[in-house]
């Protein structure tokens, strides 16, 4: 007499896997944002017989260590009607260096170890002895803050 042994396996079957590598790959490349909105150069009075300063910020960022450059493009006056109120821009408290207003701008860095924030403050003067009438004078055109890198 032959006995027969008979094995069920039920769902406890033996299962293969395999594998497969996921590579990941990013470019940094070098940018720059401004993060901050410029603040406004509000003089205040003017009384023709003194100087009139006042002062702004504006807040970028850059990829670490990528260089850059910045300037401030547009009309450095203010109108009132057909009336005019020259004013300048400087990127030193003595106001002695004219804040750049073009590309060729010679105000530069490098962004440090980090991207963090890199804040620039510029500064205005209303040159005295501007003989204009009485009103409020606004720059009819924006100024524009840039950063090339």
């Amino acid at each position: 007499m032959v006995l027969g042994l008979v094995l069920v396996f039920t769902g406890g079957a033996m299962a293969a896997s395999v594998t497969s590598g996921v590579a990941a790959s990013a470019s940094v490349v070098a940018k720059c944002r401004v993060t901050g909105d410029a603040t406004a150069l509000a003089f205040g009075e003017y009384d023709a017989t003194a100087n009139v300063d006042a002062q702004g910020t504006v807040t970028f960022r850059c990829t670490k260590s990528t260089g850059w450059k910045v300037y401030i493009t547009g009309t450095r006056e203010m109108t009132f009607g057909a009336n005019t109120l020259n004013f300048s821009i400087y990127s030193d408290a003595g106001r002695t260096t004219t804040y750049p207003n073009d590309a060729t701008s010679t105000l530069t860095g490098t962004s440090t170890g980090s991207n963090a924030d890199i804040t620039q403050t510029y500064y205005g003067r209303v040159p005295l002895n501007q003989d204009q009438p009485v009103g409020i004078y606004s720059t009819a055109a924006a100024l524009n803050f840039t950063v090339d890198y």
